[in-house]
Order: structure tokens, then C-alpha cells, then sequence
């Protein structure tokens, strides 16, 4: 049962606790139960998130030997908001629970989408923090309340998600002050943070190898003898037609973003070496009706090893090698990082 108000005076139990002895102090257990999707172009992610506050209010104090349930908008609480949350969905009531003591109880649960700034030069070898920020939006009290969770663990996530292109690596929970602007004042608030990892296999597979097998059909064109014009040239427009094609068929795979990720860079300098091996195919086309079957026989000896030798340092830097905070190729890790893929 409900308790009506055998509070008398809702002005007064609507209106902050007695904090002349300090602020109030408002304990929080959060728990990320499952994280949907986490989307790059829109920069946000889906979650199922729980959360229960706790805080004293001796006012609330009664004689009953059990909990009482309240309207929670007839008493004080420190009106908790999501601040990076765009469109959510509340799936329990708005009830307080009494103490005997005067203890308040008040849990949630909430499921839709939260904005989120994701970085992405690294895509798809990218480490994100995605972050749940719960904050009280009293701004007339914010002196008045002191936002903490209720333990040190008090930050849990659930056994499994439904990602099925991240690993959770990690997670922290901590009081913060939260501040929208930096010219702005700080707001009590707790910040839940989840480590995430993406999984490679789709990447690796769908995208990386496909292309790496449209550059090595192009750089067959140097093992062709340059009296064959019509099959160097069929080869590689072939190749170059396909790279087209298969640009168009990943567009979806890739996140829009103004800048180079790292599977830019390598599609951009695959794309590069495709054309060149058109371009030296069309050139030894000419040489050879020119009568210079020499130079373009020393043309195909050259780029059958400058090629493939550009082309494997393109792979081992730009997908192989780890990255360091400035965002650096670490070759000292080259061969521990090839350990890792095999």
C-alpha cells in the first residue's frame, strides 16, 4: 500500500533535508544489464540500464515495522538525470521506499539511446569508453547533495551482452562533478564507464581480405610478359573495376567520418596500387609498340618486388603494428603483434 500522506505538510517534506550538519549524502548502485548497439556514424549507443539511489531523510522517519511505499514527487529526492541520454524509456514506477529509520529507496530502470563522442582514427582496431554519466539536475541545491556510489564495487555489468561486435574490457565507477561547459559550475554526479573492444573477425574477413586479394590480382600484371598487352590491360582494369564495386559494397561497413581511420588509409593506398599497376600496364603497352620491350621488361622486373614489398609495409603498418597514445606505429611489437593474429 501506498503512504498517502501521513506526512503532514507536503510543502515541507518536498523541500530539501536539514543540511546544516552537511549535505545530503545520496549513495548509487548502477548496473549495465545489456548494451545493444554502440554506433559510430550517429556517435551514441542503445543500453538496459538499472540504477538504485539511496539517502536518509529523518523526516521521512515512521513507526512502522516494515518499508512504506511513497509517491516519489511528494517527497524530496535529488532528481536524477542521465545526462548524455537522448531518448529513453522508463519501465518502472516513480516509488520511494520508507525505512522505519527514514532510509529512501528509490531503483529504475531505463532502456534507450545515450549520445556518445567516439574516436575513430583506429576503426576497426579501436578501443572506445562509452559512459553513463547520472547527475542531479537540482541546480538551486547542488551545494546541498553529495552524489557517491554506495561501495567501491558498486558499478556492476551484466554476464552477456547482446554486442556482437565488441568485448567489454573493462569498467569503473566513480563520483564526479559534472560540468556541461567548462565556465560552468559542477553538478553532483557519478560516471559509469565501460571499456569496450572491437571484435576484428567481421573486419578481417568481409572487408580486408577482399582487398588484399584484389591487389595481389593486380600485381599479377608484372608476371606477364609485356608482349601480352591485351592481358596486362584486361587484368588490371578488371581489378580496378572490382576495387569500384567493392567500395560501393562496403559503404555501409564503414562509419562517415571527415577524417582517415586506419581502414581508410588502407583502402586509399590499395587503391593507389591498383591504379598504378593500370598505369604500368598502359606505359609497357607503349614501350613495347615503340620497339622498347627492354625498358618495359626491366619495368615488370622492378615492381614484381617494389610492389608486393610497398604493399606488405602497408599491411604491417597500418593493420599489424599497435599504436601508441600519439597514435605512432610501434615496431619494436611487430612480431608479438603477429603472434597475436596467428
Amino acid at each position: 500500500m501506498i503512504l498517502s500522506t501521513s506526512f503532514s505538510q507536503v510543502e515541507t517534506l518536498t523541500s530539501p533535508p536539514d543540511t546544516s550538519k552537511g549535505p545530503v549524502i545520496v549513495s548509487v548502485t548502477m548496473k549495465l544489464l545489456d548494451i545493444n548497439e554502440i554506433e559510430g556514424a550517429s556517435q551514441s549507443f542503445n543500453a538496459n540500464v538499472f540504477f538504485e539511489l539511496e539517502w536518509v531523510d529523518k523526516r521521512l522517519a515512521h513507526d512502522g515495522k516494515s518499508e512504506r511505499k511513497i509517491k516519489l514527487d511528494d517527497i524530496w529526492h535529488p532528481n536524477m538525470e542521465f545526462a548524455n541520454e537522448t531518448f529513453l524509456r522508463r519501465t518502472f514506477p516513480r516509488i520511494a521506499y520508507i525505512s522505519p529509520e527514514g532510509k529512501v529507496t528509490f531503483f529504475q530502470r531505463m532502456v534507450g539511446d545515450f549520445s556518445q563522442a567516439l574516436v575513430l582514427n583506429e576503426f576497426p582496431f579501436d578501443v572506445q569508453t562509452i559512459e553513463l554519466v547520472l547527475v542531479s539536475v537540482d541546480m538551486l541545491h547542488r551545494n546541498d547533495i553529495q552524489i557517491k556510489p554506495l561501495h567501491d564495487e558498486a558499478g556492476y555489468i551484466g554476464d552477456s551482452f547482446s554486442l556482437p561486435d565488441w568485448n567489454i574490457v573493462g569498467h569503473s565507477f566513480n563520483a564526479v562533478s559534472y560540468k556541461p561547459i567548462s565556465t560552468a559550475g559542477g553538478d553532483p554526479a557519478v560516471s559509469f564507464k565501460i571499456i569496450v573492444k572491437r571484435k576484428l573477425g567481421y573486419y578481417w574477413l568481409h572487408i580486408i581480405l577482399p582487398l588484399i586479394f584484389i591487389v595481389i590480382m593486380s600485381m599479377t600484371i608484372f608476371w606477364i610478359p609485356p608482349q601480352q598487352q591485351g592481358a596486362q590491360v584486361g587484368i588490371s582494369t578488371t581489378s580496378m573495376l572490382t576495387l569500384i564495386a567493392y567500395k560501393f559494397a562496403i559503404s555501409n561497413s564503414i562509419p562517415s567520418v571527415s577524417y582517415l581511420t586506419r581502414l581508410d588509409i588502407f583502402i586509399l593506398v590499395s587503391t593507389v596500387l591498383v591504379f598504378f599497376a593500370l598505369i604500368h600496364s598502359i606505359v609497357t603497352a607503349q614501350l613495347v609498340d615503340k620497339g622498347m620491350e627492354k625498358l618495359a621488361l626491366r619495368m615488370d622486373w622492378i615492381n614484381r618486388f617494389l610492389f608486393p614489398a610497398a604493399f606488405i609495409y602497408t599491411v604491417l603498418y597500418v593493420l599489424i603494428l599497435p599504436r601508441d597514445e600519439f597514435g605512432h606505429a610501434n615496431w619494436s611489437q611487430l612480431f608479438s603483434s603477429l603472434l597475436d593474429y596467428l
